[in-house]
Formats: structure tokens, sequence, C-alpha cells
């Protein structure tokens, strides 16, 4: 997930305001760490957004502004708001750059976040620079490495293909985070989370999986068994388990499992369906190809086009989603023509996600890449 969370810490001594408005914006801030230590992680941002609002209105451009902007930024992002948490990080960092104090670790800690959050989104070019800063920030106020500095560092090191480099900071991000006092479920998840995309993405399907089961106990205490966080790590834990070609009958049901799981919490999760219910319809659809339930297949991609349709930033992956798997369906008996155009739509709509769903995007560009080779070569095409 590219998920964070980071719970900064406040320095409150040193703000001024109306005593009534201090209190207020002081009991909101530990009301909303209660919040996230019970799991109540809504009840955490309502909080925290009604700080920002106490912050904007009684000292803007303050130190309590740029903290309640830091502090709501970390929780979108470990909610997978990628974009609100980029926009509440890069507001947060311009006010705190601002003030007379000068720099201290919250900026750090800030630039890191949002470079790791441009990384998700493939700015790696932006993602570097920030946290090469956020690093060298850090070490110029004498500050110990905090877990997610090491994690940012791992990130960039594995986009740039420095494997050794990145294996040895994930290390050392685990490391940092067992010496952290205090909550540290969400800085856990963030950190197991990316270590096993990271050892999948070289093959290493056997320590990917050790760490996503790990990283489900952290998401189940952090958020519990029936949030949106605990179904994303579901989801990842069937990813890799998809990308297992010695995967017997068992360890297959095993994995639909988990995707029907993942699929009937996130539809729980609210009004809108959570964002990880296109990946789950998506490898459960691609799960009903494999074992020729077509009937069950076309089912969820009618699914995939509804989820869709309720929210407009998912409906390119929704159809892009959908066009791969109506695609596959077709090669079993529909026009070869009609399928080969679905797949190269498909490809091009993959192409373009971004954020969320860039991760899908991937997967889904590997598959319609194969497919139509597959198709292709059928035609004695090369």
């Amino acid at each position: 997930m590219g998920a964070v969370g980071q719970g900064l810490l406040s320095s409150v001594g040193r703000l001024a305001g109306r005593p009534a408005r201090q209190y207020r914006w002081n009991a909101l801030i530990g009301q909303a760490a209660e919040a996230i230590a019970r799991r109540r992680l809504a009840d955490a941002v309502d909080h925290l957004v009604q700080a920002f609002a106490i912050a904007h209105a009684e000292w803007p451009g303050g130190e309590r502004l740029g903290e309640s902007l830091l502090r709501l930024a970390d929780l979108k992002a470990a909610l997978e708001m990628t974009d609100e948490a980029m926009h509440l990080y890069a507001r947060g960092i311009s006010v705190l750059a601002c003030l007379p104090e000068g720099a201290d670790s919250r900026l750090a800690l800030a630039a890191g976040n949002l470079g790791r959050l441009f990384l998700l989104k493939g700015e790696h070019r932006n993602a570097a620079a920030l946290i090469e800063a956020a690093t060298a920030l850090q070490r110029k106020l004498g500050e110990p490495d905090t877990p997610a500095l090491q994690l940012n560092r791992a990130l960039v090191a594995a986009a740039a293909g420095h494997d050794d480099d990145a294996q040895l900071a994930f290390n050392d991000a685990i490391a940092a985070l067992d010496r952290l006092a205090g909550p540290r479920d969400l800085q856990g998840v963030a950190i197991h989370d990316n270590y096993a995309l990271f050892c999948a993405s070289r093959d290493r399907l056997d320590d990917a999986e050790v760490l996503l089961r790990r990283c489900l106990i952290l998401r189940q205490e952090a958020a519990g068994p029936r949030h949106a966080i605990y179904a994303a790590g579901l989801v990842n834990l069937a990813r890799v388990r998809l990308g297992d070609d010695q995967a017997d009958h068992s360890g297959l049901d095993e994995t639909r499992a988990l995707l029907w799981q993942a699929a009937d919490i996130c539809e729980r999760a609210g009004p809108r369906p959570a964002s990880g219910l296109l990946p789950a319809l998506y490898y459960m659809a691609r799960l009903a190809c494999q074992a020729g339930r077509a009937d069950e297949a076309a089912s969820l991609c009618d699914r995939m086009l509804e989820f869709g349709k309720s929210d407009p930033h998912a409906e390119p992956a929704a159809e892009a989603a959908s066009l791969h798997i109506l695609a596959k369906l077709q090669r079993d008996g529909g026009p070869a023509g009609d399928g080969e155009a679905a797949l190269r739509r498909a490809l091009g709509l993959a192409g373009t996600l971004a954020g969320g769903h860039r991760t899908l995007g991937h997967d889904m560009i590997v598959g319609l890449l194969s497919d139509l080779a597959d198709v292709a070569a059928a035609s004695g095409r090369t």
C-alpha cells in the first residue's frame, strides 16, 4: 500500500492563540490519536478535519496549521487517498518552511512521505529529489533516521534498480520500526507491504508471502478485520499468490477465497465501495477464466463496470479490466479481430493508470502483452 500514517509528534508549548481555541485544538488532536489507537480511522479523520478548520481560522500560517495539515496528510495517505494526501503534504510543508523557528524533523518526514507518493504515481525524479532532501535535512538536524525515511530510501533505490541498497534500506526500516516507541501499526503496514512488493517484483514470492501475512496482522491491529485497509492486504496477498506458477488446486482455492473476502469487505465499506474492490474483482475474473467459468467471469465484468460508474476516477481502470477479461472470453468463441481490438484498447487504458490503480495497471499490462502475443502467434504473426 503505499500507506504511511506516521503519527507526528506535536510541540504545542510554543503555539499562540485564544486559550479556548487552543484547548479545543489540543483536544481534537488527542481525540484523533485515541481514535487511531482504537481503530476508528474515520473518526480520526473527522477530528483532524475539525482541528485543521480551527487552525486555519485562528493561526493562518502558524505552526498549528502546518501540523494539522501533516497529521491529516499522514492519515489520508494511510487510507490510500493519494491525491488528497499529496495536496495536504504540500500545503503543510509550505506552512512549516516559513516559520521563524526554521526547519525541523517534521519537514523532513513530510518531504520524504510526499516523495513516496510521487513514487506511487510513477514520478521517480520528483520522488528522488524530495527523499534526498528529506534525508539531508534529517542529518543536518542531527536526528536519527526514522522508519519512514529508511523506507523512502529503499523505494528510491528499488526504483533505480539498486537492489542491494534497497534490501539494506528495507532491513534498516524494519530495525528502526522495532526501536520505535508507541503505536507503529500503520508504519509497519507501509514497510512490510512495500518490502513484500519489492520481493515479489524480484520473483522472491515466498519472502513476499511471509511479509504480506505479517502485514495482514498489522493491518488488522491498525484498522480491524472489516476495514478497507485490511481488504487491501488480502488483495496484495492474493496477487502474489497468483504469480506462483506452481500453485496447486487448493492453493488457487485459497487465493480465490482471499479475493472474495476482500470484495465483500470493500462493498460493505460505505456508500461508495473502497478502491480495493476493483483489483479484487479483476483477479477473481482472471481465476474464473483460468478455470473455464465464463458466466462467472462475465458477471464479474459487469460488477467492475458498475464500480467504474460509481467513481469517475476508477472508470478507466474498470473499463481496462473488464475489456481484458471480455477479450479472454471472446478468444474462446468470439471473432478474433474483435478480441484483439479489445486487448489493444485495454492496453492503452492500462498504461494511463496511476495512484491507487497503478499496480493493477502494471499487472494488466503484463497479462495483456502476453495475450496479444498469443493472438499474434495464432494468426502466424510475430
